[in-house]
């Protein structure tokens, strides 16, 4: 549709310029009529385009059979000006000469090689290289899409190896805290087991996708923690601070077990004392904020991130690059205090789906 609009504007303008090269001369042409012989003139090279186009696209100018294809493309050209002469034949004879019928054929091919034969071998050389143009273009939109669907298919790829890495990460360390209570406290270790699969129950359930709601991630910590809590007792508080409508916030799944876990092991499991771990979430600025923090002793200067932390710092990565936040650093009242920042979006269902990674 834009070629045909292309060369119905180069067909009027040819149409206006024949009407004022004809005002003051023996024959004017009227407006519609010599419209009407331009339109006519650059149909014809519309047609031969065609042709042009389709030969560029089997036949590029690339690679170690070039110099015969040039050669083609130089003969193909004369050709070309041969044939355009002839489909103007009956154009001119129609709409320019004065007596009706044909022009003398020899008359007007001689008069009409002399005189149009150079500027149509440039406009065929225009269209050899507009075909060209168009045929690499379409040739990289394709390998760029090509190159965006496997980017996107590695992202996945990743993501899904990440979230396989923290499940049994999480499962191992959960079973270690049931296997160090099953000789001290066996009714303590059978809750905890049937907890545990309570927990999950639930994670196969709904942690398929790459992100969830923030509801169904604060539900599964909320099981996580009961679990916690048969080994910590009345030692550990929980507290949640969530700002009013984010529960339906797109979060990462298990993105808080990690930073809980950390709170629990670095932070309240190693003073001994009674502790105290706080939920946050609060959205800022068109971005959403969750927070944990803790009352414990706090990391270590130089701690290195364990499995669960360097986890949750590239699965942000990869599903908001540039786009998001992660820091741990010392509380305000002591203990250790984790940042998350990631862009803030909601299902309009409500209901968990995929997410491209782009």
């Amino acid at each position: 549709m834009l070629g045909f609009a292309v060369w119905t504007l180069f067909g009027v303008l040819d149409g206006a310029e024949s009407y004022y090269n004809h005002v003051g001369t023996a024959r004017p042409m009227s407006w519609g009529w010599a419209i009407g012989s331009g339109l006519c003139l650059w149909y014809t090279w519309m047609l031969l385009g065609l042709s042009v186009f389709a030969v560029t696209r089997r036949c590029p100018l690339v690679g170690p059979d070039w110099p015969r294809r040039s050669a083609m493309y130089l003969a193909a050209g004369g050709a070309c000006v041969l044939l355009k002469l002839v489909l103007d034949w009956p154009v001119i004879s129609i709409f320019f000469c004065s007596d009706p019928g044909l022009a003398p054929f020899g008359s007007y091919f001689t008069f009409g090689l002399r005189s149009h034969g150079f500027r149509y071998y440039l406009t065929y050389c225009g269209l050899v290289a507009a075909g060209h143009a168009l045929s690499y273009s379409g040739q990289l939109c394709d390998r760029e899409r090509r190159a965006a669907v496997l980017k996107n298919r590695l992202a996945s790829a990743q993501l899904q190896l990440l979230q396989m890495q923290l499940s049994p990460h999480f499962l191992c360390n959960t079973l270690n805290a049931i296997s160090v209570l099953i000789h001290r406290d066996v009714e303590v270790a059978d809750r905890m087991v049937a907890r545990l699969g309570s927990l999950l129950r639930l994670l196969l359930d709904r942690f398929d996708a790459h992100e969830v709601t923030l509801a169904e991630e604060l539900e599964f910590m909320g099981k996580y923690l009961e679990i916690e809590q048969e080994r910590f007792g009345a030692r550990l508080r929980v507290r949640h601070q969530i700002e009013p409508g984010l529960l339906r916030a797109c979060v990462p799944p298990l993105v808080l077990q990690p930073l809980v876990e950390n709170s629990l092991k670095h932070g309240i499991g190693r003073d001994g004392g009674d502790g105290q771990i706080i939920m946050r979430a609060r959205r800022k600025r068109g971005r959403l904020r969750l927070e944990v923090e803790d009352n414990g002793v706090g990391v270590d200067p130089g701690h290195r991130h364990g499995v669960g932390l360097s986890n949750t710092h590239a699965r942000l990565q990869q599903l908001y690059p540039g786009e998001s936040r992660f820091e741990l650093r010392p509380g305000e009242a002591g203990g250790t205090l984790a940042i998350l920042e990631l862009p803030f979006h909601t299902h309009a269902d409500g209901e968990r789906r995929p997410v491209a990674v782009e």
